[in-house]
């Protein structure tokens, strides 16, 4: 139980710490949801929050695998499909980082 709350405990300080420094990235980086006629808000809005997300996962998460008691010796067991997991999560939201630096089209 105190691993499940040190990595819920690990991951929130993560988000909170990193979820301004996103904000603050895409508007250097102009990564924003203008506001028009199908927008709700009334300034720029930063559109990278999904990178703050992941780097919180990630930073709790990862550490576990190398951790020496039963959660982490499971997760080791089948490390290979949670590396993958993982890295298919990664790749989703590099995709969405994209589209929402570029505009893509659906």
């Amino acid at each position: 139980m105190k691993t499940y709350a040190a990595v819920f405990l690990g991951s929130l300080i993560v988000a909170l710490g990193f979820t301004p420094i996103a904000g603050w990235l895409a508007r250097m980086l102009n990564i924003v949801d203008h506001p028009g006629t199908r927008r709700i808000h009334r300034k720029p809005t930063p559109r990278m929050g999904g990178v703050a997300i992941v780097v919180a996962f990630l930073a709790g998460a990862v550490p576990v695998l190398l951790l020496d008691n039963r959660i982490g010796d499971a997760l080791r067991q089948v490390r290979e499909q949670v590396v993958w997991l993982m890295a298919a999560g990664s790749l989703i939201a590099a995709v969405g980082l994209v589209d929402d630096a570029r505009n893509l089209r659906a």
